[in-house]
């Protein structure tokens, strides 16, 4: 950087001459010149360190070399002068309810270590800040130990053979070069020992970044959604927090500016919430993934247009219900498919199974083992199960005694109808379809839960549902479920 100049006045034909009138315009002019060049000395003398005067104070000019200052910090010295410092400041024992500034040492007294300092805080208990990454270990006191009583073993077989040496002259002479390889050892030794401390604290420095980049990513649990990362940096896509408030882990979205529920608000696939409903209450409490929700008043299926479910805490309905009302919301868990197979890659993938019902499985394709485990029927109906753990069950069943007579707003449904699963599922997040026709062949029923189903393993309780009442005592049901074996 080339030297600045407040004002020039070297040139010897612009300076006033001796015995010569000088025009008040370039006096004032040359006024102007010199009033500017302290303006500006001014300006950087305000920007510039100052030290405030002392009696005695020593000079503060700096006249280190750019070379004697190499990977040297600016500070000051124990009597207040500028120096060129280390870097790093030895603080003695490490104490609680003392701060630390970054480069500072110290020494653990009970394990000897020494630790550096990496963020400026107030030390509270020693574990807790090494964890958080405010300190880091620097030398492993264990590690130079060990190299220590190495050099003292060496140092001592040496003294040994010195003193054996003086038993006779010619072993004097195998002792000396005994004690010469000995203290060659030493030597070594202690500079393995100062290797161990080196790489002790090249290690620290590589956890510190270990931990920091971690620290980085997840934010640990917070009341509330930060604003930056735990360094202050901006956020970026994917770092996740843990929200006390609602107990789920969160992720943030870069594109939305804000962070959303790293998984889904339902727990499993579906949760079902039943209300009894006060006259005229339109709004409803629910979790689900919005807008994946279904509502049931007095068990009839609302349409979406009836009701909104666009916040995913509450359901609230278009017009309001009057007392008594039964009301259920259904809540589902969305999920996405990691990844999938076109039906050209599955049909290249899978042979295709002949023989219809005699198929037998144990000539299908394997991918570590069979992909069906076991198959079978009962009265209740037939199931099969995947070695991945799926299970499918399906029955198709004949009831005798299913009028569906009793009004249901606008439609109708059936007293209700028990499915006894062929087998019992090993989790309550399976899904149940059914459809159901008349015994004189007139078919487009369904069916839909009842509400006193309580999500079993072993059963599925529904209503048979029809637009028209019929009176008929014989019924087709056909049901099928999905879900978990294992």
């Amino acid at each position: 950087m080339a030297e600045k100049v407040y004002y020039d006045n070297s040139d010897e034909g612009q300076r006033f001459q001796s015995a010569t009138i000088a025009e008040a315009e370039a006096v004032d002019e040359k006024f102007d010149q010199v009033a500017t060049g302290l303006s500006e000395a001014e300006q950087d003398t305000r920007r510039a360190l100052k030290f405030p005067f002392e009696p005695g104070m020593a000079s503060q000019e700096f006249l280190v070399t750019a070379l004697q200052r190499r990977n040297k910090v600016l500070g000051f010295d124990d009597k207040g002068n500028v120096a060129v410092k280390g870097g790093f400041a030895w603080r003695g024992d490490w104490a609680t309810g003392t701060d630390y500034l970054v480069n500072d040492v110290f020494r653990d007294s009970v394990s000897k270590n020494l630790y550096l300092v990496q963020i400026f805080h107030t030390s509270t208990v020693l574990a807790n800040n090494i964890a958080s990454g405010l300190v880091s270990l620097s030398i492993d006191v264990s590690e130079v130990e060990a190299a220590k009583a190495l050099a003292q073993n060496a140092a001592s077989a040496a003294s040994q053979s010195s003193d054996e040496s003086d038993a006779s002259a010619s072993a004097s002479e195998t002792s000396a070069n005994a004690s010469e390889v000995s203290r060659i050892n030493s030597e070594s030794s202690a500079v393995a020992s100062s290797g161990f401390a080196d790489d002790s604290a090249a290690s620290a420095v590589s956890a510190a970044a270990s931990y920091d980049d971690f620290d980085d990513r997840y934010l640990g649990p917070k009341a509330s959604a930060p604003a930056t990362d735990n360094d202050g940096d901006p956020l970026t896509d994917g770092v996740l927090y843990f929200d006390t408030t609602d107990k789920r882990m969160k992720v943030y979205d870069s594109t939305l500016g804000q962070f959303k529920n790293a998984g889904s608000t339902v727990d499993a696939l579906y949760q079902r919430q039943n209300y009894v409903a006060t006259e005229g209450q339109t709004t409803f409490a629910a979790q689900y993934d919005a807008p994946f929700v279904q509502v049931l008043t007095n068990g009839l299926l609302l349409p979406p247009g009836d009701y909104d479910a666009s916040s995913g805490t509450e359901v609230v309905l278009n017009a309001g219900v009057s007392a008594g009302t039964e009301v259920t919301l259904i809540g589902l868990g969305a999920f996405q498919v990691a990844d999938t197979w076109s039906k050209a890659e599955a049909d290249t993938r899978y042979a295709e199974v002949t023989g219809g019902a005699d198929a037998n499985f144990t000539t299908m394709p394997q991918v570590g083992g069979d992909p069906i485990v076991e198959s079978g029927s009962n009265a209740d109906g037939e199931w099969t199960r995947w070695s991945d753990g799926t299970q499918a069950c399906h029955a198709r069943q004949v009831k005798t005694s299913s009028a569906v007579t009793t009004s249901l707003g606008s439609m109708y449904r059936s007293s209700t109808q028990t499915w006894t699963f062929p087998v019992a599922f090993s989790a309550d997040t399976y899904g149940v379809s059914g459809v159901s026709s008349r015994g004189d062949g007139y078919s487009g029923g369904s069916i839909l839960a009842d509400p006193s189903w309580a999500d079993e393993l072993t059963q599925f309780k529904y209503v048979l549902l029809s637009t028209v009442s019929s009176a008929s005592a014989i019924r087709n049901v056909s049901t099928h479920a999905i879900g978990r074996w294992q």
